[in-house]
């Protein structure tokens, strides 16, 4: 089995285990995506961060089109679509959930 089978499978098992885990946290939907979003909003920057500082390169170096598709995507994806998936988990279960998507 090569590396892109082995990669695929463990990213399909951790959403698995992630998606068992959301559905029993005691917050709402909203909440938790919140809650994930503060979390990982933080990790991205430390990360964007610190690439800049070892490459010399600018931090957050973007035209204003692309961080209004950024924005945008945000808006739709994460703040939309994530929620209703974390809403979907607590209503229906992981199995379902997973299975629908």
């Amino acid at each position: 089995m090569g590396t892109g089978e082995l990669a695929g499978l463990a990213a399909a098992f951790f959403w698995a285990v992630a998606s068992m885990i959301w559905g029993r946290i005691p917050l709402t939907a909203l909440g938790i995506n919140l809650a994930k979003n503060v979390l990982g909003s933080f990790f991205i920057a430390l990360h964007m961060f610190l690439i800049a500082v070892s490459t010399n390169g600018q931090f957050l170096s973007a035209d204003a089109r692309a961080w209004g598709w950024l924005a945008l995507s945000g808006a739709i994806g994460i703040a939309i679509g994530d929620t209703c998936y974390f809403r979907s988990l607590q209503i229906i279960g992981p199995q379902k959930t997973l299975m629908v998507a």
